[in-house]
């Protein structure tokens, strides 16, 4: 017991020390590429742990499962957070394999770099209970779809992380980003004898929309624009959708029940909107991003945690004889 007891005491003190190298490394990077790092500390990398919905989440579910991906460069297994957590996805995250630290600080010319960066590990994995699954289910799977999307060839910098003059933009333009999320979607948008119709293509996405986590969901509405008589919009929302099941060896756990996100390929997501009652008049739409506090989909009263506008306009009202013509945004 004893020897075992030092080993693991052993380890523990070689990971610490591989981990404080990391930050040093971290802040020679910060110093000598200032722009760079501004850009990055208005990133969600560099707000991964201390973000608000994050934390709340992580409270709730303290995992290690979670801190890997969120605080990687602090040891999984510390349940506090230490100045490693609170650097999110850093310069070394990204730029640095893990065991080359002590050759990079020694370096006198530039560090050695990673050729490529890898996003797959934190951007496509199965739920933390695999092991117990009859059958295997992703929790995120936004590699996946990238490799059936347009956009397969491009890698998940080109648009993240546009090129600069002699860089790329460190912001991480995701999905909390206005811009990038008003080009995501081309949406088609009719009147019907009933409501409304919207058609939804990716229009510049490598992926799924919205993909990633499981908190993520479009919300796609309608309503009359009459303030003589006001009626309750008419709403969906796109989104994976999980409940509790039950495996043949009584094991309770989360399964996937639906996904009618809008496809990675391409392919049209129709939305029909009722509004019977519109008659003629003008008829407001839109697309709107939003970030749930809970993953269980569909709830017309869901907490959010954020909201983003994406595509949106107004239907005018109808004159004698006019037809029911589209519109896009």
């Amino acid at each position: 017991m004893i020897p075992l007891l030092f080993a693991v005491l052993a380890a523990m003190g070689s990971r610490a020390a591989a981990d404080e190298a990391r930050l040093e490394l971290d802040a020679r990077c910060m110093g000598c590429h200032p722009d760079a790092t501004a850009e990055w500390l208005s990133s969600p990398h560099a707000t991964s742990f201390v973000d608000a919905p994050f934390m709340t989440a992580h409270w709730r579910e303290p995992q290690a499962f979670c801190r890997g991906c969120h605080a990687p460069e602090q040891d999984p297994a510390i349940t506090f957070a230490t100045e490693a957590a609170g650097r999110g996805i850093t310069c070394v995250t990204c730029h640095v394999e893990h065991g080359s630290e002590d050759a990079a600080l020694d370096a006198s010319d530039h560090p050695r770099m990673r050729t490529s960066i890898d996003c797959d590990a934190c951007h496509e994995f199965d739920f933390p209970d695999a092991a117990v699954r009859e059958r295997p289910l992703q929790m995120q799977r936004t590699v996946s779809e990238h490799a059936v999307s347009p956009f397969a060839a491009t890698p998940c910098a080109g648009c993240h992380m546009p090129a600069l003059a002699e860089r790329r933009d460190h912001r991480m333009r995701a999905a909390t980003n206005a811009e990038l999320l008003s080009v995501a979607l081309d949406v088609q948008v009719s009147r019907t004898a009933e409501g409304v119709r919207l058609e939804l293509r990716v229009l510049a996405a490598g992926h799924a929309v919205p993909t990633g986590d499981l908190f993520r969901r479009l919300e796609v509405g309608a309503m009359i624009v009459d303030p003589r008589a006001p009626e309750r919009p008419a709403l969906r929302w796109l989104s994976r959708r999980f409940e509790r099941g039950v495996q043949a060896d009584a094991i309770s756990l989360l399964v996937e029940t639906g996904d009618d996100r809008v496809p990675a390929d391409g392919s049209p997501r129709t939305v029909e909107l009722p509004l019977p009652t519109a008659g003629s008049r003008p008829i407001l739409w839109w697309v709107e991003h939003q970030r749930v506090a809970f993953p269980r989909g569909g709830e017309p009263f869901a907490a959010l945690d954020g909201r983003t506008p994406m595509a949106g306009g107004l239907l005018p009202a109808l004159t004698s004889g006019a037809t029911r013509g589209e519109a896009g945004e």
